[in-house]
Order: C-alpha cells, then sequence, then structure tokens
C-alpha cells in the first residue's frame, strides 16, 4: 500500500542551525538614538535598550503600569494591540487605545527600572501629559500611535539622519541592546530570558550578542577590575562595622 514501516528520518541528525552575526547597539549608540529623536519619544527608545520592552509594549505603556519610587519598576502585562483595518477609521481609533494580551504568557512581566530610564521618565511626564487611558507616548496631537506611521514618520528618518547608526536598523535592535548588555554584565540566561520575555530558553541566543573588546583586553580588564572594586568595598564596609 505504498506504507514504510518505519520513518527513514529516524535518528537522522540535523545540522545546527547557523545565527546570523549581528553587532549589539552600543550603549554610545543607544544614547545618539534617544537624543536625537522627537523628544517626546526619547524614553520610549531609553526604555527599550534599558528594559528590553518591545514596540508594541512600549507604545502602550501607561501611567499605572509603571512605579517610580524607590525600586522602581515597570509592569508589563499588555501591549498595544492591532485594529482591524476595516476600524482603523472609526471616531475611536486614533483617540483610544486597543489593548491587546502580551506575545505568549512569558511576556507578562516586571522589569527593574534603571535609574537612567527613571530619570528619562520622570522628566518626560513633565512635559509630556498622559494621553487616552494614560498612555505614556502618543502622537503629537495626543493620539494612539499607528506602528506603521510612527516607523515611517519618526523612526526611519532618524536612523537616516544620526550619526554612526547602521543603516536599517530597527526599533527592535534597542532590545537585542538590552540582551547584550546583560549578558556582558554577567547575567544568566535565564534570567535574561525571564527579563525579556521569552517563552524558551534558546530564544535568548537570538538577541544576546557579545560587544567586542575594544582591544588588548581593556573588556576583560574592566570586569575583573569592576568585580575586585566591589569586593573591596564590602570587605572595607564589614571592618569598619
Amino acid at each position: 500500500d505504498g506504507l514504510l514501516a518505519r520513518s527513514p528520518c529516524h535518528r537522522i541528525e540535523l545540522p545546527a542551525v547557523a545565527l546570523p552575526a549581528i553587532e549589539p547597539l552600543t550603549p554610545a549608540q543607544v544614547l545618539t538614538l534617544a537624543g536625537r529623536i522627537d523628544p517626546r519619544y526619547r524614553a520610549m527608545v531609553l526604555l527599550a535598550a534599558g528594559c528590553g520592552l518591545r514596540w508594541s509594549e512600549a507604545a502602550g505603556l501607561t501611567t499605572d503600569r509603571i512605579h517610580l519610587g524607590a525600586r522602581a519598576q515597570v509592569t508589563i502585562d499588555r501591549q498595544l494591540g492591532y485594529r482591524p483595518a476595516t476600524k482603523r477609521r472609526s471616531p475611536d481609533a486614533a483617540s483610544r487605545p486597543l489593548f491587546a494580551p502580551p506575545k505568549t504568557s512569558a511576556s507578562c512581566r516586571v522589569i527593574p527600572l534603571p535609574a537612567t530610564v527613571a530619570a528619562a521618565l520622570r522628566e518626560h511626564l513633565r512635559a509630556c501629559p498622559p494621553g487616552p487611558d494614560g498612555l505614556l507616548f502618543t502622537t503629537p496631537a495626543g493620539d494612539v500611535l499607528n506602528p506603521a506611521n510612527w516607523r515611517q514618520r519618526t523612526w526611519r528618518p532618524l536612523v537616516r539622519s544620526a550619526p554612526g547608526i547602521p543603516s536599517g536598523t530597527t526599533f527592535h535592535r534597542l532590545r537585542h541592546a538590552y540582551a547584550s548588555l546583560l549578558g556582558d554584565a554577567g547575567l544568566a540566561d535565564h534570567e535574561i530570558q525571564r527579563r525579556l520575555g521569552h517563552a524558551h530558553p534558546g530564544e535568548v541566543r537570538w538577541y544576546r550578542h557579545p560587544y567586542p573588546d575594544p582591544g588588548d583586553g581593556q573588556a576583560t580588564r574592566h570586569a575583573i577590575d569592576t568585580a575586585l572594586a566591589v569586593a573591596e568595598s564590602c570587605r572595607e564596609q564589614a571592618a569598619a562595622c
């Protein structure tokens, strides 16, 4: 009947998937983008690079999801949803956000806010009043962001004009920078996975890229010197007690 007793693919070893080499954006490049973008979106860039937010998560972030106290943090439990084309012309399309669940259940997470990002958010809230439903980031008219329009009118012109930024750099590359910075700081892959909101551990390999040593072992020395300096500081504090 044309049926095989066993699969001819049984126990075939497939070659490892070769991941493309991606050079992550450096902290200096991140600051260049944050400094040259429309000021109302500066904190959005820093949220992506400093907290690993996806564009839809940042665009859907509201004031009740951020805490700027002593233990500053941001809660991600939803994202800006995609409104069907047939409903984009409705009166509420521009003025009311459509929230949707995150990409996966693992995407629901609480992320520590670095001091730089928290400061940028405070400055943003002083300069730009929250939009509909407390949205942090809106258009200049106060409407909900449209991903295609924002990419075409804000992001692409920024990348073309910003010095030292590779052509074709996407907003998502900021998320790669976040993972790479955490990796360089010594965080374990499972911790990076949790911060990024990935469902599968292997996804970290796609996002985390080692920064090249600037030369003559400088990065290695810096890592060891930093660790020893912290240990010495703790030892001195203990001896003083």
